[in-house]
């Protein structure tokens, strides 16, 4: 009996683990997304900044870790080099413990070009 209550323990453990190896660790509990239209991207200085709604510029560190995240879910290994980060473009930034960071940045849906519509 003490073997199955064991096991059954060492598998609970096991399961929390795996899901706290999931969230970002940078971002604080309870961050507030940041909402804005990209402005500049500075690929040399790994910054960006975006116009939020009240018109107020935010510039952001992106840092290794930071994740630029599409809008089903997939990472994109891009990071500032994608094409998404464009100017207009609307993003959500999550802020990390410092604020001048960027833990993530979620991406806007990636518009088809005239070469997509061309072919279709």
């Amino acid at each position: 009996m003490w073997l199955r209550v064991g096991g059954g323990l060492l598998v609970v453990l096991a399961m929390a683990v795996g899901s706290l190896e999931g969230q970002d660790k940078k971002a604080p509990p309870g961050a507030k997304e940041v909402v804005g239209k990209v402005k500049v991207v500075d690929k040399t200085k790994k910054t960006f900044t975006i116009t939020l709604a009240d018109g107020k510029d935010r510039l952001f560190q992106v840092k290794d870790d930071t994740k630029f995240i599409g809008p089903k879910g997939g990472v994109s290994k891009e990071g500032l080099a994608d094409d998404r980060m464009a100017k207009g473009n609307e993003v959500k930034v999550t802020p990390a413990k410092d604020e001048k960071v960027a833990a993530e940045v979620k991406l806007p849906v990636r518009m088809a070009t005239a070469k997509d519509k061309k072919d279709k």
